[in-house]
Order: structure tokens, then sequence, then C-alpha cells
């Protein structure tokens, strides 16, 4: 991976810069990450010279710069299959939000059972009109906030992402045999993930695990779960 500091124009205030591809040339999308319809948004692209371009069209995000080494291929995979939405095919590295993740997971649910979504189901939220999050809450894949709230631009923890699979993986039919092993920091598992917690641990997909702990025996039930991390997740729950 090149050096953003070194192609893109320094001291613009840009805080989200993203690599595509478009025709077997690469390109930079540098934002400051406000609302578009902002008098305040910023936007350029740049090529790998550090010029700046008119926006190049039909741009794809391009894995090998946006994503972490170890999630390049599952990525990749995930995407030829049809489970990832076009709207997180990108920003792999990021932290994945309510909605984003209830309709991955939604996808996933698709592509496994040919099921069609009601566009026009009404929605039980007053912040949220999305049928595609109406149709996860309908199947009980994800839950609301509150009775009327969703907050669907919240991010998600690990604990709680555990929460939505183990839904899905129901929902599928999905058999999993409970992990015996306790995680060393169970202590920091809030009531109602606990037991989730080591059902989906326990979930194997080939040879490995649909969701695993994060090393030394810790499950970090309090870290910000990933795009990256979601899709992977995700895709090994597709091929149980």
């Amino acid at each position: 991976n090149k050096d953003l500091e070194t192609i893109v124009e320094p001291n613009k205030g840009y805080t989200q810069m993203l690599f595509y591809e478009n025709d077997g040339n690469i390109y930079i999308k540098a934002t400051n990450g406000n609302d578009p319809s902002s008098e305040y948004y910023k936007l350029d692209y740049y090529d790998l010279q550090g010029n700046i371009v008119e926006e190049p069209k039909n741009l794809k995000a391009l894995i090998g710069y946006n994503t972490s080494s170890w999630a390049k291929e599952s990525i990749q995979e995930a995407i030829n299959l049809g489970i990832v939405p076009q709207e997180i095919q990108e920003r792999y590295t990021s932290k994945i939000s309510r909605n984003e993740f209830a309709k991955l997971a939604l996808q996933v649910y698709i592509k496994k059972t040919g099921y069609e979504v009601d566009m026009n189901a009404k929605s039980p939220f007053e912040d949220n009109f999305d049928p595609y999050v109406t149709a996860a809450y309908n199947l009980k894949i994800v839950s609301g906030t509150s009775k009327t709230t969703f907050s669907g631009g919240n991010t998600i923890t690990r604990q709680e992402a555990v929460v939505m699979m183990n839904n899905l993986a129901k929902l599928l039919n999905i058999k999993s045999t409970p992990q015996k092993q306790k995680f060393v920091d169970e202590k920091y598992f809030v009531t109602w993930a606990k037991d989730i917690i080591y059902s989906v641990a326990g979930i194997k997909s080939g040879d490995t695990y649909v969701m695993a702990g994060t090393g030394e025996g810790k499950f970090s039930p309090w870290y910000n779960y990933t795009i990256e991390q979601a899709i992977t997740s995700m895709l090994r729950l597709y091929k149980c």
C-alpha cells in the first residue's frame, strides 16, 4: 500500500481516503466525511501520481488497498457470491453500523433461501424506513433500540454482532455445539449475550469457526466490529 500522505495534497482537511479502480487505473477518493449536501463538504479524486482528476466513472472499490491482508480473499469470495451489499463494498477496516450489519445479514439469508423483500412493508421505526432493515427486523434477525427506534447509524460491538448472527443461524437451522472452554474476559460479557457468545463460538464452518476469539483466550465483547470482520464471519456462516 502506498502512503496516502505522499500522494494526496496535505492539509486539505480530508478524513477519508479510499482506493478505487477503473479500467486498470487506480484512483483515490478523498473526502472529509461530511454530508455531501453540506456547503463544507470536500471531495477530490487523485491518481497515484498525486494529480487531481475529474471523477472517474464506474469505479470499483479496490480490495487490496482498502482491506487488511488477512481479509482480502474472504471479502472477494463473499462479493463473488453476492452476499455483500454494494454500500459496504468499501471502508472495510471501518466500524460497521447497525444498518449495514442488518443488511449484510439479510443478504446472506436472501442468498441462502431465495427470500424476496417486501419493498412496501411498513417500518416499525420512526428513524428508519429502509425496507431491507424492516425485513431483517420482521425476520427477527435484528431488533430495535426501542419500540420506535432502530438507531441504524450506531456502530456495534462484538457481543451485539454475535446476537444478530445467532438469530440468523437459528433462522437458517444452523446447529451449534456451544464452546465449553471459557473466555478469560467472560466477566465483561453482558448478561443477555453470555450464552449466545459461547453458542456462536461453537458454530464450525469447514475447518474454522464462524466467530472465534481475539487471541490469548479473549473474546473482547466491547470491541467494535469492523466491516471486514463482519463480512468474513457472514461468509463462514453462509458456507455452513
